[in-house]
């Protein structure tokens, strides 16, 4: 029982498993964005109290550095969400995607601050494999980048893994 245990954990994940999650978990945080685009609450959520927004953002310590580095605008919090759709659109397409990862990540990060009563447990946790899917090897399949870049040979035997032991961080993390 403890052998199939260690096994079941210390396994390293599939370049396709990879590839099936971060298509997922890509789709599911579009479906959010275009939701919010949809009800008009771009700027209720993260922009300013001025301009209409729910949350109290330039009166906490520290400002969200968004609203540090730019002016609170309407045009902040849209070009906020749109960095933001466009990293998501990239990394599920798997285009240029450890770096649309990363932006989208820092970005989802950033939104996160403006209004801290807005980002549920799940965000946190999208962030967390967001993060996960940027630095493993979820672009090596089924992804803009493999065809782009050749990396299709890579994944043509199944003895090829992720370096990056997933499923072990992940649960650690959570």
């Amino acid at each position: 029982m403890w052998a199939w245990w260690v096994g079941l954990w210390s396994r390293q994940e599939s370049p396709r498993v990879l590839a099936i999650l971060r298509i997922g978990v890509g789709l599911v945080l579009l479906w959010d964005m275009l939701a919010i685009y949809r009800l008009d609450l771009v700027v209720r959520l993260w922009g300013s109290p001025e301009l209409g927004g729910f949350g109290d953002v330039m009166s906490r310590t520290p400002v969200p550095e968004m609203y540090r580095w730019f002016a609170p605008t309407p045009g902040l919090a849209w070009a906020a969400w749109g960095i933001l759709t466009a990293g998501l659109v990239c990394f599920t397409l798997g285009l240029f995607t450890p770096f649309a990862g990363i932006v989208a990540l820092v970005v989802y990060a950033q939104v996160a601050q403006v209004l801290p009563l807005g980002d549920r447990g799940i965000d946190l946790m999208m962030r967390n494999v967001l993060l996960l899917l940027s630095l493993s090897g979820c672009n090596r399949i089924w992804a803009m980048d493999a065809l782009i870049f050749g990396r299709r040979e890579l994944v043509r035997s199944e003895e090829h893994t992720s370096e990056l032991q997933s499923r072990q961080y992940l649960v650690c993390r959570l």
